[in-house]
């Protein structure tokens, strides 16, 4: 889910701020599928369109989930919290 705010939105200047929080999980067969065990994060974002760049971005999202427990996620490497995330065009929900 996202929550969106204008900030501009002239043709040659587009910005907004945003508030997602999102689910999700993944299943190596359908017998082990259970739609209540997911992760869970939230956060928060900017978006820019700038017509000689296209689409420029960048989230700052938090875990909420403790990740301890399973073998396999981030394997050797440090399972922060939170992390930033930088975008570059358009995501699948943005056209």
């Amino acid at each position: 889910m996202e929550l969106r705010y204008p900030f501009s939105l002239s043709q040659s200047f587009t910005a907004y701020g945003l508030a997602f929080a999102e689910a999700g999980n993944s299943w190596s067969n359908f017998n082990s599928f259970n739609p209540f065990e997911v992760y869970k994060s939230t956060g928060i974002g900017i978006r820019i369109f700038l017509p000689m760049f296209g689409l420029l971005g960048v989230d700052w999202a938090y875990r909420l989930d403790d990740t301890n427990n399973r073998a396999d996620f981030n394997s050797g490497l440090n399972a922060q919290r939170s992390r930033f995330h930088f975008t570059l065009g358009y995501q699948f929900g943005d056209l």
